[in-house]
């Protein structure tokens, strides 16, 4: 089985619904702004580690969060197609 990886879309959605900035999300990871925003426009992928953190900061396992995202783009790929 593949390892988790947030996409970019379902990681600003659940940094938004957790309500984190981007800039307060990046300091609680120990990283920068700069990375959180590349991961989130989909040109860069977390680490292990970071993913690991991620999660454990949501309260999230991997199994809910893989179902969280998939719905997310569900739901987007239902608009992107004309969906309401």
């Amino acid at each position: 089985m593949e390892k988790f990886q947030f996409s970019g879309m379902g990681l600003k959605f659940l940094r938004i619904i957790h309500g984190y900035e981007a800039k307060d999300f990046a300091a609680r990871l120990g990283v920068s702004n700069s990375l959180v925003s590349i991961i989130e426009a989909g040109t860069h992928k977390m680490s292990t580690r970071d993913t690991r953190n991620t999660l454990e900061l949501f309260g999230m396992t991997e199994a809910q969060a893989i179902q969280f995202i998939e719905i997310i783009e569900t739901v987007k790929g239902g608009r992107d197609n004309g969906g309401k």
